[in-house]
């Protein structure tokens, strides 16, 4: 019998196992599909939806770590 801990720590382990990010593209798929599907992939990826709401995130985080460390 596992111990509460080492219990969800396995379970922890077998489930990172099981994600994947994105889908596996085996060697059964001739070239040309795979690097078109690569980049349908890419053309997909967005970095900044909102930009302006990501700078003032980043500004009030930057300035919450700055007086954290001016603090210390």
């Amino acid at each position: 019998m596992e111990s509460g801990a080492e219990g969800e720590l396995t379970q922890r382990c077998l489930h990172v196992k099981e994600q994947r990010n994105g889908e596996l593209t085996g060697p059964e798929l001739p070239v040309d599909e795979r690097k078109q599907r690569d980049r349908e992939e890419r053309e997909t990826l967005v970095l900044w939806k909102k930009p302006l709401f990501t700078l003032h995130y980043f500004t009030l985080e930057l300035l919450i770590t700055l007086k954290e460390w001016m603090s210390r």
